[in-house]
């Protein structure tokens, strides 16, 4: 098995590997292609040497192959890794809300929009998705102050993985991800702003939290793209999936709004063609319509090689320096790390 899907970093434009396809398969696709992806996938691979993207689909594999009425081979393996999974994310969560009850004492705003903090679009089932770490987004006027209460509280900043998109304050093996915008440099700072106008409420523990509306969700789970964050392909496509599944009436327009703001058109188009395609996940008709309409490469064009990267070093520069001459709010240093970042963690053919 290739061991590419085993890197932490990848560049924009990265898809899963064949493998961790029929396990997407498996998780979101039709039932049909659930049960023919689970028949390829299970005689091509043994769960002993599954690599770590696949190892965080398998729970949800198991809880979908179940309720097909399919009790997989090695069922006891598959459910003593769903345990793993639940002790891995209690633990966080038990060492989460202490972290940020000063932040609510001090009636500081918070949305989880990263790690577990996307457990709702998993019907708050610990055992489903494993989730490294949180992110946590904060008003831009109070971002110092939460960050010196979560300094206060004993984190200490990682400066290896402080990126643009925000610090990582960790304890241990556990870490918040501090964000004071969204999506990175490209967006309008009113964009972020507005987020907060459109929120849900939730709770997470005894803490009451905002939740992004459900476009927001949609349009920042596309934002976390391999390229920007520390996630995986797979782990990225399972989040949006999940997102288009809730039992909702997506406001075809608005969605399409906020990825053109973002300059997120082209990702998320992507992303769900592939979803469309490759997984046989059901994509609501008006919305990858819209999105085809809009795009400026027509999807049907989109092709998914099974053995290599989708883009390669030229592509990926003049995708950086496209938005760097064109847009006037941005981040110079950001864009020249993360494009020395592309260029240096990865090697492309």
């Amino acid at each position: 098995m290739s061991n590419r899907s085993l890197q932490p970093f990848r560049p924009w434009g990265s898809w899963p590997t064949p493998n961790q396809e029929l396990l997407l398969g498996i998780t979101v696709g039709s039932d049909e292609k659930a049960l023919a992806s689970w028949k390829v996938w299970n005689q091509r691979v043994s769960i002993q040497d599954v690599d770590a993207p696949s190892a965080m689909l398998l729970p949800y594999a198991l809880h979908r192959l179940l309720a097909l009425g399919v009790k997989p081979d090695q069922a006891e393996r598959l459910r003593g890794l769903s345990r793993k999974t639940w002790v891995e994310n209690q633990l966080h969560r038990d060492w989460l809300i202490p972290i940020i009850a000063p932040l609510d004492a001090r009636r500081i705003p918070m949305i989880p929009i990263r790690g577990i903090g996307l457990q709702p679009l998993y019907a708050n089932n610990l055992r489903l998705r494993k989730f490294s770490g949180t992110g946590l987004l904060v008003p831009p006027d109070r971002f110092n102050e939460a960050k010196a209460l979560l300094i206060e509280c004993g984190l200490k900043q990682d400066g290896r993985l402080s990126l643009a998109s925000g610090p990582v304050l960790r304890d241990g093996r556990q870490y918040i991800r501090l964000h004071r915008v969204v999506s990175g440099w490209f967006t309008p700072a009113e964009a972020d702003t507005a987020i907060w106008n459109r929120t849900r409420d939730d709770s997470f523990g005894n803490l009451p939290f905002k939740r992004l509306g459900t476009v927001d969700e949609l349009v920042t789970l596309a934002a976390a793209s391999p390229q920007r964050e520390f996630i995986t392909p797979a782990a990225w496509l399972f989040d949006l999936a999940r997102c288009l599944d809730q039992d909702v009436q997506w406001n075809v327009q608005a969605v399409l709004e906020e990825v053109q703001k973002r300059h997120l058109l082209p990702l998320l188009s992507s992303a769900l063609t592939f979803l469309s395609v490759r997984t046989g996940m059901s994509i609501p008709g008006p919305l990858i319509e819209t999105l085809r309409s809009a795009a400026t490469t027509p999807l049907e064009r989109v092709s998914f090689p099974e053995n290599e990267e989708i883009g390669s070093r030229d592509r990926l520069m003049a995708f950086w320096i496209r938005h760097t001459l064109n847009l006037p709010n941005h981040s110079l240093a950001g864009h020249i790390f993360s494009l020395s970042r592309s260029l240096t963690k990865r090697s492309f053919h």
